[in-house]
């Protein structure tokens, strides 16, 4: 194998400002989306006091463990697609770098579909104890820790107790984070994008010679692919929340969803506009 010559370094064919565009529209709708995060949830008190009555802990407050877990995950998101966003208006953009942080945001994104795919709160209540203590246990996080250990506790106790009033609805999480990825994602072809994400976040030989060279001979492919992936999870990101609108008071969150409504409109303009230019590129890697 030769080797790659500095000198011969091709640049980008991405004019910049494009970038730029796309950067700033990925920041808007990371902002907008944890500012409906944040909001009112739609949750009356009196709900609130039905669904703790059914699991028989006033207490600990079940009702809104559901909630909390949500605004924490588009938290999580809202940083990561912001973080992308700033990401996209550098000089070269690599997959090497936006695969991994956009992974993040197709899992995270999968947990928050998963706890918001039914308005029936006892169930988002089983949900989300369910995936708590799924994630608690996986990190041994409870080790040494009795608060952690009672709140494991409690979610036991909530998934068994909605196990055995209410036998029809699935409420585990899927074993493997591909597995919920294919399950809350179809729509987006999430199984794809995910396995071509986990090909840059994890050990690949291909992946990792792919872009020693093309960062020399070809960044524009480089740019390309990761500005699909940036535009592909913060359209993911949109559709997550946009889920949440009947899970948040109707009155205080009207406003961000129609703010939403129109960065989506932008996003969905750039989008095409990158699909007509990889179209146009595509020929001239033959020449």
């Amino acid at each position: 194998m030769a080797a790659l010559d500095p000198h011969t370094t091709t640049p980008t064919r991405l004019p910049r400002e494009w970038k730029h565009e796309i950067s700033v529209l990925m920041r808007q709708i990371a902002n907008t989306g944890n500012q409906i995060g944040r909001s009112r949830p739609s949750l009356t008190d009196e709900e609130k006091h039905r669904i703790n009555q059914f699991y028989t802990n006033e207490a600990f407050n079940p009702a809104r463990m559901p909630d909390e877990l949500i605004m924490s995950a588009l938290q999580q998101v809202g940083a990561l697609v912001h973080l992308l966003g700033e990401i996209a208006d550098t000089d070269l953009l690599t997959p090497a770098v936006v695969a991994p942080l956009a992974r993040s945001v197709v899992e995270q994104c999968s947990l928050v579909l998963f706890l918001t795919s039914e308005h029936d709160m006892t169930l988002c209540v089983a949900k989300a104890a369910g995936a708590l203590r799924k994630s608690i246990e996986a990190e041994d996080a409870a080790q040494d820790n009795d608060d952690i250990k009672s709140l494991v506790a409690n979610c036991e106790k909530f998934t068994e107790h909605y196990r055995k009033q209410r036998t029809l609805k699935k409420y585990s999480l899927p074993k493997g984070a591909s597995e919920l990825v294919e399950d809350q994602l179809s729509d987006f072809d999430g199984k794809d994008l995910y396995k071509e994400l986990c090909g840059y976040t994890h050990q690949n030989s291909f992946n990792a010679l792919f872009s020693t060279v093309a960062v020399v001979h070809n960044p524009t492919q480089l740019e390309l692919r990761s500005l699909e992936y940036c535009t592909s999870i913060t359209g993911i990101f949109v559709y997550t929340v946009k889920k949440l609108e009947p899970f948040r008071d109707a009155i205080e969150s009207a406003p961000l969803f129609e703010e939403l409504a129109s960065l989506c409109q932008s996003l969905h303009l750039q989008s095409k506009r990158l699909d007509h230019f990889i179209d146009d590129f595509a020929p001239t890697q033959n020449r």
